[in-house]
């Protein structure tokens, strides 16, 4: 926490996540801390990325030092910046550990940014899920025409009707991102301001039951 005052015009980092005891666990741990520190060091100069969270807390508040000082003997643009990352553990099963990592940051302008990746962690070696060790091979085609299904209902668009006026997809065409996470009854993904919407339109969730992705579903992973 760095103010110009005692009590305004401060920068503020906070970092809080969950850390699992026990020597069973730290390469879990190891992994997610990694996660938060990257997310945590998003902004600013990419040859000057944070290695720690005490270094990315540092780097956020001297490039609030760095506005200040710009501002001169006046501080009317001055404003309180935040940079907070907060993970919360979303599900566990005996294989894997869902967490949620949220991310804000206000460093000046019109709005903050915010965004939430969803990470799917193995208990014991801290491996991140991917996508595709989800499914059978060829699963690409089968699940993305599912999920564009379930797309177009929640956002009552017909089938066939484009994908264009409002929407970020390239060149029209529905796309799935990485972004999911496992939950009890099936996979949820979600798309954050600006991937595929304008910022006001706020964070798109998307859910498909695996009662949907029987074929295609590897059931030795989902468990």
């Amino acid at each position: 926490r760095r103010c110009v005052k005692p009590d305004s015009l401060c920068a503020v980092a906070s970092f809080r996540y969950p850390v699992f005891a026990g020597d069973a666990f730290l390469a879990l741990s190891d992994s997610l801390r990694a996660d938060v520190i990257s997310m945590a060091a998003a902004e600013g100069d990419p040859d000057l990325r944070a290695q720690t969270l005490e270094e990315a807390a540092k780097n956020f508040t001297a490039d609030y030092d760095e506005f200040i000082k710009s501002q001169g003997d006046s501080l009317a643009f001055g404003q309180t910046w935040s940079l907070e990352v907060k993970t919360n553990v979303l599900r566990q099963s005996p294989k894997w550990v869902s967490v949620a990592h949220n991310y804000f940051v206000y460093s000046g302008g019109a709005h903050p940014n915010h965004a939430t990746r969803y990470v799917n962690y193995d208990r014991a070696t801290g491996h991140r899920l991917r996508l595709a060790e989800l499914f059978q091979p060829d699963f690409g085609k089968t699940l993305t025409g599912i999920a564009e299904r379930h797309f177009r209902q929640n956002e009552g668009l017909k089938p066939g009707a484009p994908l264009t006026d409002g929407y970020f997809f390239e060149d029209g065409q529905f796309r799935l991102n990485d972004n999911f996470t496992l939950t009890d009854t099936g996979l949820k993904f979600l798309y954050n301001p600006y991937e595929i919407k304008p910022y006001a339109a706020g964070e798109t969730e998307l859910a498909i039951p695996f009662s949907e992705l029987e074929g295609i579903l590897r059931k030795d992973v989902v468990r």
